[in-house]
């Protein structure tokens, strides 16, 4: 699923013309967040029912219900010891790695990629927080 400002949510290989709308430009007084915002928390509260979810969001969670999910998987990236802000690079090639391997819950702990490697991970709720760490040396 892919989240867009002008037509919600959409498949992955849906086609999608480009745009230059962003979720915080105005449209008639009002942003393409507020717009959508209760459209998609009802779709994805039931979308999401019994699933397991893998968030690559960043931001844009909020528009989200993520409450009737089985399990959300998310990842926070660290280089040299300290948090990655802007992940947006980080959190695409580990959704690549993902795809391609088909990686399930079960080998989380072994996605790596230029010098990341998984560290730890942590439970909470229906929340599996996926830490990953890097010395630096590539991106």
């Amino acid at each position: 699923m892919v989240l867009s400002p002008l037509y919600g949510l959409l498949g992955l290989s849906d086609l999608i013309p480009y745009y230059s709308l962003r979720w915080e430009d105005s449209c008639n007084g009002r942003s393409p967040k507020k717009i959508w915002k209760p459209i998609l928390k009802q779709e994805s509260k039931e979308l999401f029912k019994g699933r397991v979810v893998f968030n690559f969001l960043g931001g844009e969670e909020s528009l989200l219900d993520f409450s009737t999910a089985e399990r959300v998987v998310e990842f926070e990236f660290y280089r040299k010891g300290l948090k990655v802000r802007g992940s947006s690079k980080h959190r695409a090639y580990v959704l690549r790695y993902i795809a391609e391997r088909g990686t399930d819950l079960k080998e989380l702990h072994r996605i790596n990629f230029y010098d990341y490697v998984v560290r730890k991970m942590k439970e909470k709720g229906n929340r599996l927080r996926v830490i990953m760490e890097a010395e630096g040396r590539y991106i």
